[in-house]
């Protein structure tokens, strides 16, 4: 159609038509552009404005948890690790300070070691492993731990890391 046409059907139409389609053509396009265009860009807008709180604390945590481990990470130096031998020491003494019975320490790779406690209190056995991860960098890796008659005693099975990069 070229614009002599639309002249022409424009000219055709009775002044109440011209008005009708002069003024209802323009909602109409305001009233389509609202519906599928400012309808869900304002959606959109609405859940991040829901979601940026949550990813702001997520953010945060891993902030936390990289300095962590770059402090653990200073902690022991590179290749000044402590030999199987005395990380057995220091588990037998640690666990000794917190009120264990001596545990059965087995090397169970290079840098792991896996610590077997016939009885112990569990209150004990979690500030022990909490003292090994903070004063010695040493992580449980797996906890296998089996209520014993009496109250809080359990035996337990936990394999140790000592690698910075486990």
């Amino acid at each position: 159609m070229n614009l002599d046409t639309l002249k022409s059907l424009w000219q055709a139409r009775n002044p109440r038509e011209r008005w009708l389609i002069g003024v209802g053509l323009p909602l109409l396009v305001l009233s389509l552009l609202y519906v599928y265009l400012w309808m869900p860009l304002d959606k959109e807008r609405q859940r991040l404005r829901q979601s940026v709180p949550a990813l702001r604390i997520a953010s945060q945590k891993l902030q936390q948890q990289a300095q962590e481990a770059q402090s653990l990470r200073q902690r022991v130096p590179q290749g000044q690790e402590a030999a199987p031998a005395d990380l057995a020491a220091v588990l037998r003494q640690s666990a000794a300070s917190q009120g264990l019975r001596e545990p059965q320490v087995t090397q169970a790779s290079a840098e792991q070691l896996r610590v077997s406690l016939a009885e112990a209190d569990f209150a004990a056995l979690i500030r022990w492993l909490e003292f090994l991860q903070s004063q010695h960098g040493l992580r449980a890796q797996a906890v296998e731990i089996k209520a014993l008659p009496g109250q809080g005693k359990v035996a337990a099975q936990v394999t140790l890391s000592s690698g910075v990069g486990a």
